[in-house]
C-alpha cells in the first residue's frame, strides 16, 4: 500500500531532536588507541551493525506492516532509537577507519602514550592517569585522551620533570613522580 493512504507522518521524526555526534579529529589525523580500546570499539560497531540495527530495522518494518499492533509512540521510539543507532555506527565507522593501534612501550623512560603517570599538583595534590585515545577517556577514572591540554603537557616528560598546563581554572604546575 503507497503510503499515501496510510495516516502516518514523518513530521514527529526528525532528527533534530538527536543531538549530532561530533567528530573530534581533523582532516588526516589518526585515530590512536590501545590495543583493548580499539578491540572495544571495533565490538560495539560490530554489534551495532550486525544486531542491534537489523533487530530495530525489522520491528518497525513489523509494525508498519501491521503484523504488530504497535501504538504510535512505540514506533516513534523505534524509529528514534534506529536514528541513534545509525549516527552512532556513521561516527564508529570513521574512527575505526582512522584507527591505528598503539602498543604501549614497556618499561617507559618517559611519558608516552598508555603510559601510567603519577604527578604532583601543585606541590599537594597526587594523581595518576593514563593516556589513551579519544574515546577511551574516562576523565573520572583516571584516563585522560591524548589530545587533553593535561596529556599534551606530559606527554615526553620525565620522572623529576615539572610542566605547565593551561586550564579552566589557570595555570596548574604538574611534577612528574613516576611513568609505569
Amino acid at each position: 500500500m503507497s503510503r499515501a493512504f496510510v495516516d502516518e507522518r514523518d513530521d514527529g521524526f526528525l532528527d533534530d531532536d538527536i543531538p549530532q555526534q561530533r567528530f573530534p579529529l581533523g582532516d588526516g589525523v589518526r585515530n590512536y588507541m590501545t590495543p583493548e580500546g580499539a578491540a572495544r570499539e571495533k565490538d560495539e560497531l560490530d554489534r551495532l551493525v550486525n544486531g542491534v540495527r537489523p533487530g530495530l530495522s525489522a520491528g518497525i518494518s513489523r509494525s508498519v506492516s501491521g503484523n504488530e499492533g504497535a501504538e504510535k509512540e512505540d514506533l516513534a521510539a523505534m524509529r528514534r532509537k534506529l536514528r541513534e543507532t545509525d549516527r552512532r555506527i556513521a561516527y564508529l565507522t570513521r574512527m575505526v577507519d582512522r584507527l591505528e593501534v598503539v602498543h604501549p612501550t614497556k618499561n617507559p623512560d618517559r611519558v608516552l602514550f598508555g603510559t601510567t603517570v603519577t604527578v604532583v599538583l601543585n606541590k599537594d595534590k597526587r594523581r595518576q592517569f593514563r593516556i589513551v585515545g579519544i574515546d577511551e577517556a574516562d576523565p573520572a577514572g583516571g584516563a585522560i585522551s591524548w589530545i587533553s591540554p593535561v596529556a599534551k603537557a606530559l606527554l615526553g616528560a620525565v620522572e623529576g620533570q615539572t610542566v605547565t598546563f593551561r586550564g579552566p581554572d589557570g595555570e596548574t604546575k604538574m611534577t612528574v613522580v613516576a611513568v609505569t
